[in-house]
Order: structure tokens, then sequence, then C-alpha cells
């Protein structure tokens, strides 16, 4: 099918010709459209990447946890785990 067809948007009711037969929306209403979804879609992606804090408190350097892990004779994982609240090997 080639040609031009009246299409009507779905958003706003405005009638417009399109080159295509199944076009939904006008050119405004689709910028709009996509603009919204980029807006919601990185709010959803930064909302997802921060870190929760596992104790806002106490807050250790890589150094400190070293020394710590050094002082008890374990990893520095272990004592990583140890500190989260998990249990240590």
């Amino acid at each position: 099918m080639t040609g031009i067809f009246e299409i009507t948007c779905r958003h706003c009711g405005k009638t417009v010709q399109a080159k295509q037969y199944n076009k939904m929306y006008c050119a405004d209403c689709l910028k709009q459209r996509n603009r919204e979804r980029t807006r919601e879609a990185n709010r959803r992606r930064l909302s997802r990447a921060k870190p929760k804090p596992v104790d806002p408190k106490v807050s250790y350097s890589i150094n400190d946890v070293c020394r710590m892990a050094r002082e008890r004779n374990i990893t520095y994982g272990q004592m990583v785990a140890k500190l989260k609240g998990g249990v240590a090997y």
C-alpha cells in the first residue's frame, strides 16, 4: 500500500496525513510520548541503581576492614560478610 492516508491521532484527535496506513499519533504527540517514556525509563533505571546502605551509622574504609580482618586472622571477604551480618567462615 502506497500513498497518503488520512489518520486521526489517538492522543489529541487531530486529523493528519501520513505516508503509512498504520500510524497512530501525529508528530507532536509522538515526540511528547517518546519524551515521557524516556523520562520514565530513566527514572526506573536510576531508582534501581542506588545501593541500599547496610548500616548508615557505621562506615569503614577498606583499610579499616583489612586491619580488623588481620586482627581476627580471617580474610577480607569473611570480614565483609561478618560486618554485613552474614556468617564468617
